[in-house]
């Protein structure tokens, strides 16, 4: 069985981008990205938010669903939720 919880690692190679956050350690991707928000928030910088908090070139990514697996679990926003899954 997969696991239900999304979880993000920064790669190394981008680690300077985030210096408040430890290169090649995996913690939930909604930890992650809230202190991503908390850090942009403190510097008085405004966010810069794209499509995704954390890109996939910055992070790699493990569990959550499986991509094209119907379930009414969403790891991300814009994922489909199930209403749209069925509708395929």
């Amino acid at each position: 069985m997969g696991r239900s919880i999304r979880e993000a690692r920064l790669r190394s190679e981008y680690a300077y981008l985030y210096p408040n956050l430890v290169a090649g350690e995996w913690h939930t991707a909604s930890d992650v990205g809230a202190k991503m928000l908390l850090w942009q928030l403190r510097s008085g910088r405004p966010p810069r938010l794209g499509e995704r908090l954390l890109t996939d070139k910055h992070f790699e990514f493990r569990g959550g669903r499986d991509r094209g697996e119907p379930t009414p679990l969403r790891t991300r926003a814009s994922d489909p939720d199930e209403a749209e899954i069925q509708h395929r």
